[in-house]
């Protein structure tokens, strides 16, 4: 049970970040990180690290897909996606804003609001 359980949450995590896709850290690193060789430097460690979790995770699970056998939360977090991802955005932007000086409640409360709702997501989601 216990080993079952630790392949599902790995194969989970693992499942969020395929589909959240490293387009969303591209375009995070493009807002946030203005230095374009490093922001280049950190997204390709960063993918290439992304690919090699998801080919060794699937070599130890004997897998040819994440979630393979798990079709019910495969579906919940596609379901859930469109809800979630576009917080992820927002809480870029709002990054983005406090860095440049614009650290007022508002933006903070916004950046709060947005941890809240991506974890709430993913905690309901699996």
């Amino acid at each position: 049970m216990a080993k079952e359980f630790r392949s599902s949450s790995i194969c989970c995590a693992t499942w969020r970040w395929r589909w959240a896709k490293p387009t969303w850290a591209r375009r995070a690193l493009l807002t946030l990180v203005k230095d374009a060789k490093l922001r280049e430097r950190i997204f390709d460690m960063f993918e290439a690290e992304f690919h090699r979790s998801v080919r060794g995770l699937l070599v130890v699970l004997r897998q040819t897909e994440l979630l393979q056998t798990n079709q019910v939360l495969a579906h919940s977090i596609k379901l859930r996606n469109p809800y979630v991802d576009p917080m992820h955005l927002i809480q870029v932007d709002m990054l983005r804003r406090k860095r440049a000086g614009e650290d007022t409640p508002d933006v903070n409360r916004v950046i709060a609001a947005t941890i809240n709702g991506i974890s709430a997501g993913l905690r309901n989601t699996g």
